[in-house]
């Protein structure tokens, strides 16, 4: 968890391991767990919406979300007969559904590469994702698409991780390839 001191962005989280790692996890299959003696699987693509609410005295609200295969440590830590076992992963509030907008749009999925994209700009990059549009910003595009509303918290997460709206970014290209940013 994020230290409170540090805690100064609307995502309430910040990067501590690989970053590629923090993209794809959830990837590699369904969460796999037992509770209350039913199995139980969630599929990558539901993953972050089949949250937890968890509550910590002194440190507010949590959202917990299962973490891959927890049935693999019944057997290791010598737990067969235990009716749950669930191993999970703890955010601030808010952060599964902001993050579940780049899955859905397909923006954390590494299974292919993308054409041209070590020449893109991150606002490129999501729009590679969104429908072509030659009139709507990739702003106007992504929240029609996802049903975000303007004044939504969840919009707040996007425009904070600069993927889109990074006016530097866009500028740079530009100026290298005297072209305008993508809209379409």
């Amino acid at each position: 968890m994020i230290a409170p001191q540090s805690d100064n962005n609307p995502w309430n989280y910040k990067f501590t391991w690989n970053p590629r790692n923090v993209v794809v996890a959830g990837q590699g299959g369904a969460a796999k767990f037992i509770q209350e003696g039913q199995y139980k699987y969630i599929p990558y693509n539901k993953l972050f919406r089949r949250t937890e609410i968890i509550k910590i005295d002194g440190y507010g609200e949590f959202e917990g979300y299962a973490n891959r295969d927890s049935l693999k440590y019944r057997d290791v830590y010598g737990l067969e007969k235990i009716p749950t076992i669930y191993r999970g992963t703890l955010r601030r509030k808010g952060f599964s559904k902001a993050w579940d907008c780049f899955v859905q749009i397909g923006a954390t999925d590494d299974s292919y590469v993308l054409e041209g994209s070590k020449d893109m700009t991150k606002r490129d990059f999501i729009n590679a994702f969104l429908p072509y549009n030659p009139h709507d910003s990739v702003e106007l595009k992504l929240r029609h698409y996802l049903k975000i509303d303007q004044d939504d918290i969840i919009w707040d997460k996007l425009v904070c991780t600069n993927c889109y709206l990074c006016k530097d970014d866009s500028q740079r290209k530009n100026k290298t390839q005297g072209s305008s940013s993508a809209n379409h």
